[in-house]
């Protein structure tokens, strides 16, 4: 069975939320994405001058196999994109953004 876009961006949320410190309140994943590579880094900002710090996620593999689920998802539909951001709110909230 095939996961849609929408599984695949809440898989990534998941497994961010499950790795992030109790203060967090915006976070996001750095990817790119290759046919040979998927290399990934991930931040939050916290406190009141939303101070930004990089984390890991506890599940490595998890988030990024998303996102190469979601590049070959949008690549049959003609939107191909090598690097991309994955933000999450505090609020549960989630926005997928292909960058190039």
């Amino acid at each position: 069975m095939s996961l849609t876009k929408d599984e695949c961006c809440q898989c990534i949320a998941e497994c961010m939320v499950e790795s992030l410190p109790d203060k967090w309140k915006t976070a996001w994943m750095e990817a790119e994405v290759s046919e040979k590579e998927i290399s990934a880094e991930y931040f939050y900002t916290s406190g009141f001058l939303n101070k930004q710090s990089k984390f890991k996620t506890d599940n490595v593999f998890a988030p990024m196999n998303a996102m190469k689920a979601i590049q070959e998802i949008m690549a049959s539909e003609g939107q191909n994109w090598s690097k991309a951001k994955f933000f999450i709110k505090k609020d549960g909230t989630f926005e997928f953004t292909p960058i190039a």
